[in-house]
């Protein structure tokens, strides 16, 4: 559906159930509505919201286009007085810069996969048939399981059939069967245009795609946003979740098989993503990526590593700040000990001793914020462990402290700091 439309039959659904209300009204006349009405309106509201979205990236990433570098200060951002694309786009939709540096990063994924997909298209004429009835050649294209090169024969009474074998990376070709229907090729994510179609002697006009156009491993991932299927956030979720293709070995760039790999997986990931949040669905495209790519596991754990850091500055007013960017192993600490903190905030069953539901209780009426907890918890942790063990903090020998902190965060579940 093109979207005005579909914006249009979103709005005018809202309408017939809510009417057309004041702004200022509007919160009155959504708590008159029953519970049913109330989730419908707030679907459609996420359903115009989406549409707004998608012709926001796609905006986004025609700025980031006319931005480049290569044009200099003609470029769009620098003629409207702008550093690059993302301070532009903030500007205009009045944003964080993380969302419009989202908005910049998705634009630029659908500029590349629009102009990948129109470098694909043409449209040529089939070859002449032979008296014998041979059809001219087709193409099935789609996204499908590897590289077909299906050809078919027609007869004389103009049948026969040209299967277009399964696609890879956006492409499966086969070749004759113009006389006759030519049978689509088979898509993972989609079904492959039909071959040409002709009478015995001559084969009709087909369209196809160039063979020699690599599309964009996220391919799916653009037509799933444009058809609806899924949003902007699940889509930058998954392109970010799955990163690039890695290139491997000698090469400077990822093998046509990689690219093969990681565009099933995110068509793959668009299929589940229905049934997933956008938190759940970044962590899980992490773990298809690391499955993927296993050599890649550990070139990421070093790069998290080198990265750790504690940096600590004051701000005008001259309140303290810190910063920490954690390693795996003791991000999983950190965590540890705030989950056993908050561990009475989080509700569900319990079994107790009278001390420990009432120790949970005293935190549970506790009039400090979860944050103000978290930060008491660490700040208490700290200073059990340099107190007790200062010597061997002091020297680095996280042998020793490692113990100690694995029993002082054994011992916060029950702890009321």
């Amino acid at each position: 559906m093109a979207i005005f439309s579909e914006l249009r039959d979103t709005l005018d659904g809202l309408e017939s159930r809510m009417g057309d209300v004041d702004i200022d009204v509007l919160l009155t006349t959504m708590r008159d509505l029953g519970d049913d009405a109330v989730v419908d309106a707030l679907a459609g509201a996420a359903a115009i919201a989406n549409c707004a979205e998608r012709m926001l990236t796609v905006g986004a990433g025609v700025v980031a286009e006319r931005s480049r570098r290569t044009a200099g200060h003609s470029g769009m951002a620098a003629s409207h007085g702008h550093r690059n694309a993302v301070s532009l786009v903030q500007s205009i939709i009045g944003s964080t810069r993380t969302d419009a540096a989202r908005a910049v990063r998705l634009g630029e994924s659908l500029v590349e996969g629009a102009d990948a997909a129109a470098a694909a298209d043409w449209t040529g004429s089939a070859n002449s048939g032979d008296a014998d009835g041979d059809g001219g050649d087709g193409c099935g294209w789609g996204w499908g399981d590897g590289p077909g090169d299906g050809s078919g024969g027609g007869a004389d009474d103009g049948s026969g059939d040209n299967s277009g074998g399964d696609g890879w990376g956006g492409s499966g070709w086969g070749d004759g069967g113009a006389a006759g229907d030519g049978a689509a090729g088979d898509g993972a994510a989609g079904s492959g245009a039909d071959g040409g179609s002709g009478t015995s002697g001559g084969g009709t006009e087909a369209s196809g795609h160039d063979r020699n156009v690599r599309m964009p491993w996220h391919e799916p991932l653009r037509q799933a946003l444009f058809e609806g299927r899924i949003t902007p956030a699940q889509h930058d979720a998954t392109f970010r979740g799955l990163g690039q293709p890695p290139a491997r070995g000698d090469s400077e760039t990822p093998t046509e098989a990689m690219i093969e790999v990681w565009s099933l997986a995110a068509a793959q990931l668009v299929e589940e993503s229905a049934e997933m949040s956008v938190e759940d669905l970044v962590r899980r495209a992490r773990q298809v990526r690391d499955t993927l790519d296993p050599e890649g596991v550990r070139e990421r754990f070093e790069r998290s590593y080198a990265a750790r850091s504690w940096r600590s500055w004051r701000n005008a007013d001259g309140q303290h700040h810190t910063h920490i960017i954690s390693d795996d192993e003791n991000a999983a600490w950190l965590d540890s000990i705030r989950d056993a903190g908050l561990r009475p905030r989080r509700g569900g069953p319990r079994f107790m001793t009278d001390e420990e539901s009432a120790a949970a209780s005293a935190l549970t009426d506790d009039p400090r914020t979860n944050d103000q907890i978290a930060y008491d918890l660490f700040m208490g942790a700290c200073q059990v462990v340099c107190v007790s063990e200062r010597r061997s903090v002091s020297r680095g020998r996280a042998g020793r402290g490692r113990g100690k902190r694995a029993r002082v965060a054994r011992g916060l579940g029950s702890s009321s700091w």
